[in-house]
């Protein structure tokens, strides 16, 4: 079943680059160097190129940064910002 925000933030028409690079945009924000920006984007359209779907991509993708130490130097402060995000969600969903 289509999802009109969904479509509205990650349109169908987006070639696997372009939806990389806005899902990635939205997931890693400015937390994330331009040049590991470039590794992600660039990881994440392989994935897609190959034939996985964007919501396996995109629960994949968001597990992997869950699952990075917050030390991390290269995707840590993500994975920091990931887990704030997650915890004020939960919040609001247990109020």
């Amino acid at each position: 079943v289509a999802n009109p925000v969904y479509e509205t933030i990650y349109a169908s028409t987006l070639s696997n680059s372009g939806f990389a690079t806005a899902f990635l945009a939205d997931l890693l924000g400015t937390e994330v160097s331009a040049e590991n920006m470039t590794v992600a984007v660039d990881a994440v359209t392989a994935l897609l190129n190959a034939g996985d779907s964007r919501g396996a991509t995109m629960s994949a993708v968001i597990a992997a940064v869950a699952a990075v130490p917050t030390t991390d130097a290269n995707f840590g402060a993500a994975a920091q910002s990931l887990a704030n995000k997650t915890e004020v969600a939960t919040y609001q969903v247990l109020l």
